[in-house]
């Protein structure tokens, strides 16, 4: 196991980070979709499955958002529980999560070489960029914004860019802790 990976399952804050960081993703994706809508009306727990659930889970509204097999009833939030695009808004979360969470290990590294630690917090930025990748283009259409066409062949290939600039944002920090905590450790 290499001392990042060590580091990142010891340190609690960077877990709590990763956590954190994938919940909150989460949430906004699933809001900037419409899958998750908060109102102010107090309602009981309920739920249910639409008819025919099994055909709809993997039917396509647009690409890389899916329609609702079923809804979930809270108060003061509805919703519409959708497989896919949980897994995906997870999944984006998880690498924007992580990335943050390996900027605190290189953070803690490059402070133990003594090395300034602004340089590593600079390694953040990718996660926070590629973050925006997903969520921006749905908030241009709930505000209301004039789409034009060319804009939304764009949002089909947001999902899959974001997933591409988080991947390779946490590649090249894990490299950089990597080698920051390699010095700091030897």
């Amino acid at each position: 196991m290499s001392e990042v990976s060590r580091q990142l399952m010891e340190d609690s804050r960077a877990r709590l980070i990763l956590g954190a960081t994938t919940l909150v993703y989460l949430l906004l994706y699933l809001v900037a979709l419409g899958d998750l809508a908060f109102d102010g009306t107090l309602r009981a727990l309920d739920g249910w499955l639409v008819p025919r659930a099994d055909e709809l889970w993997t039917q396509a509204r647009v690409p890389f958002q899916f329609e609702a097999i079923g809804v979930v009833e809270l108060p003061f939030a509805i919703w519409l529980v959708s497989p896919l695009n949980l897994l995906i808004g997870l999944a984006l979360g998880a690498l924007a999560g992580l990335q943050l969470a390996l900027t605190r290990i290189a953070l803690l590294c490059t402070r133990s070489c003594g090395i300034r630690p602004p340089v590593g917090l600079l390694a953040a930025l990718p996660a926070l960029l590629a973050g925006h990748a997903c969520c921006v283009p749905a908030l241009f259409m709930l505000l209301g914004l004039q789409v034009t066409a060319t804009m939304i062949t764009l949002v089909s290939i947001m999902i899959p860019l974001a997933f591409l600039l988080l991947a390779i944002g946490v590649g090249v920090t894990w490299r950089y802790a990597h080698r920051r905590c390699r010095e700091a450790y030897a």
